[in-house]
């Protein structure tokens, strides 16, 4: 019993797709010039200093609300176990 092989007799290559480099530097922030009769300066350190403290807010509002939320799933999770083994204690 032969065999019949339909189609070309030898395999075709695999294509091969171009991959960007893992190693592709971050793009460049541009200078910032200030205008000379503003504390450009000044109000930079600023607003660092309000965008750290915000986000230090923001990070342990974020923890405490999911402290929060996986309290009430373990608690209601814990609740549903008691109240499954108390509708068959009766």
């Amino acid at each position: 019993m032969a065999l019949e092989v339909i189609g070309s007799s030898s395999p075709t290559p695999p294509e091969v797709l171009e991959t960007p480099s893992p190693l592709v530097p971050p793009p460049t922030a541009l200078p910032v010039t200030p205008h000379p009769n503003e504390k450009h300066t000044t109000t930079l350190l600023l607003h660092e200093e309000t965008s750290a403290k915000d986000a230090e807010k923001v990070k342990r509002q974020s923890f405490l609300t999911r402290a929060l939320w996986t309290c009430i799933m373990i608690g209601g999770f814990i609740g549903a176990q008691f109240s499954f083994l108390l509708s068959y204690a009766n």
